[in-house]
């Protein structure tokens, strides 16, 4: 049986973090949000650039924001 995470309830504000994507690969940079995970990794649901690169980025904390 798959675990899902849970949603917030209704009033609840969710941490949210602004993050730049950078792939090391071809220079292009992606600004998204993402919320922190329990092991302190922010999770975008970001998965390639548009160079086909899937793992190799360099990920930059840029402000929080409580939404």
């Amino acid at each position: 049986m798959e675990e899902r995470e849970a949603k917030p309830e209704e009033g609840v504000r969710v941490r949210r973090e602004k993050v730049r994507i950078r792939c090391n690969r071809c220079g292009e940079v992606y600004i998204l949000r993402g919320r922190r995970s329990k092991n302190g990794e922010i999770e975008t649901g970001f998965v390639q650039c548009v160079c086909g690169n899937t793992d190799d980025f360099t990920i930059t904390p840029l402000e929080t924001s409580v939404i």
